[in-house]
């Protein structure tokens, strides 16, 4: 079970980006709420104020019978219906939900819980610990945002333990994170911006044939940083973008072969489909040369990477951005200025303490070992 909030279908929608084989839909979750508004009335209830620790008081012992008789009803007839294999919910405590824990483990179906709160101010965290150890955790395993309320939960909740909780981070953050790590490399053959249609060299200038080879030689040095760099970073994507040409990708083919072997790794996709435009958008880092896809780059306040050819020609007066001054634009020669801009990116200080972890969702499926995901609103069931 899931709440309904935009936040919280941001996260799923995160188990769905990052998840395998996973998909969902919404059921209101104001069904509940009904139900629970319903029998309230009906024991006469509806004008008092009933939290969720008063809810599991004796003199309620008759209401609490007959929510979760209607609930155990529903829930029967969904599990039944959509083959449900887990419930996780975003929020425990409220008072509609109470008798969906008992329910849905009285029908053989856990219940797991992927705890929503948890960014508080560094002097809130023991009140919001309070309202979530008022009452026993029913569940089977919860997964929360940091370490804080991992041990918050274990220390003062009789139904959480270190072995039946986890840190995973807020999921929907890993579209950010995953952004951050992938790089759109817009490819290029040095000829074309150089020669072909630059007007740079004279076509019967007898020096252009050795003067071309060291600028495919300093090309060559970039494609070969940014590959290598990638090929040892699983975790982070690479996306090389070729011109539509058949001609263009096998350019680049043939450079990755040479330069990592004919197995090319999982995180790096090479491809002439799709729109820069779009590429650039879902990156973290553009890199390029002398393309006005660098100007849609510098736009959306990406950091682009070009290589260096001043020590060939002198200046960079035949680049289209070679006369303003962009922070985020950065020529690089060496391996080593091409590194430290990429950790430059991730300097985010204080984040991880806060979070726990940015993103995460990875290793919360991984914990869990589930394979499909189904989210009715009020729900998120797997299904086989």
């Amino acid at each position: 079970m899931c709440l309904s909030r935009s936040v919280f279908r941001n996260d799923l929608d995160a188990l769905v980006a990052y998840g395998e084989g996973v998909d969902y839909f919404y059921f209101p979750p104001s069904v509940l709420q009904k139900i629970y508004l319903y029998h309230l009335a009906r024991h006469d209830l509806s004008s008092v104020n009933i939290d969720e620790v008063q809810y599991h008081l004796e003199s309620y012992a008759d209401l609490r019978r007959d929510i979760y008789s209607d609930v155990h009803s529903l829930l029967k007839h969904v599990f039944r219906l959509l083959k449900i294999d887990i419930v996780l919910v975003g929020q425990y405590s409220y008072q509609r939900y109470q008798e969906v824990p008992s329910a849905s483990k009285e029908l053989g179906v856990p219940f797991y819980t992927l705890l929503k709160e948890g960014i508080v101010g560094k002097n809130q965290y023991d009140a919001i610990l309070v309202e979530f150890n008022r009452r026993p955790y029913l569940g089977d395993f919860i997964s929360v945002i940091n370490e804080k309320m991992q041990k918050g939960l274990v220390e003062g909740n009789p139904g959480v333990k270190q072995d039946n909780s986890d840190v995973v981070g807020i999921p929907r953050f890993d579209f950010i994170v995953k952004n951050r790590n992938r790089m759109c490399f817009l490819t290029w053959q040095p000829k074309s911006k150089f020669f072909e249609f630059s007007g740079f060299f004279e076509r019967d200038n007898a020096i252009n044939s050795e003067l071309m080879q060291k600028i495919e030689d300093v090309t060559f040095k970039f494609y070969e940083m940014v590959l290598l760099y990638f090929s040892c970073k699983p975790a982070e994507e690479l996306i090389v973008k070729t011109k539509n040409a058949l001609a263009e990708i096998e350019y680049v083919q043939n450079l990755c072969e040479k330069i990592l072997g004919i197995d090319i790794p999982d995180n790096i996709r090479i491809t002439n489909q799709g729109k820069a435009e779009d590429l650039i958008k879902e990156a973290g880092i553009v890199a390029g040369f002398n393309t006005t896809a660098l100007v849609e780059a510098l736009l959306y306040d990406k950091t682009v990477i070009s290589p260096d050819y001043s020590d060939l020609l002198g200046d960079q007066s035949h680049e289209i951005l070679a006369d303003y001054n962009f922070t985020n634009l950065h020529r690089v020669k060496t391996e080593e200025e091409f590194n430290t801009i990429l950790s430059k990116r991730k300097n985010i200080p204080g984040l991880v303490e806060i979070l726990g972890r940015l993103g995460g969702i990875r290793h919360y499926w991984l914990r869990i070992e589930l394979k499909e995901l189904l989210v009715l609103v009020g729900w998120v069931v797997w299904i086989p």
